[in-house]
């Protein structure tokens, strides 16, 4: 090594130490007087590229399928919402027209008063009081039809319920 020689020390583009070249160095050409341009190569910058909108597009893509989600289990917490409401409802009517005595028409206006506090109007569409005998025992049976508020077409579109109860008396 002597005078002129200071370029020995490197051994193709490294240093002989071990030393390397810090990674963030700026990939633009390298314009000073007495070196050589050096370019980094552009891999790490072109990554960065074809990731730009990325993001954009994951969101565009996982944010409708979320909302999907959402709104099926909103729909199911709705459609178990009515059906306890109608099941109680119809127990409710067949008890009041079973302590009555068999009178149909006092257990029909108490279930229908029992969903007209809890459903919004129109879902109801029938309610039913029957006497009916199981196993020689006379009991009140209530059916309640009514239309489950579903978007789409998920499950079934009406749902039936009903109450049993002994006849006293």
């Amino acid at each position: 090594m002597g005078a002129g020689r200071g370029h020995d020390s490197w051994a193709r583009d490294r240093p002989v130490a071990g030393r390397r070249r810090p990674t963030h160095v700026n990939p633009q050409p390298c314009h000073h007087v007495g070196h050589e341009a050096v370019n980094q190569p552009l891999a790490r910058v072109t990554r960065v590229r074809r990731e730009d909108g990325s993001a954009v597009v994951e969101f565009v893509v996982v944010v409708p399928m979320l909302m999907l989600m959402l709104l099926g289990i909103v729909q199911v917490g709705l459609a178990l919402y009515v059906r306890s409401t109608l099941t109680a409802a119809a127990a409710e009517g067949a008890r009041i027209s079973a302590v009555a005595g068999g009178d149909r028409a006092v257990g029909e206006r108490r279930t229908r008063a029992a969903l007209a506090s809890t459903l919004a109007d129109g879902v109801v569409e029938s309610v039913a009081v029957h006497a009916v005998r199981v196993r020689g025992v006379e009991t009140v049976q209530v059916e309640v039809r009514a239309r489950l508020p579903l978007v789409g077409l998920l499950g079934p579109s009406v749902l039936v319920a009903r109450g049993h109860a002994m006849t006293e008396g």
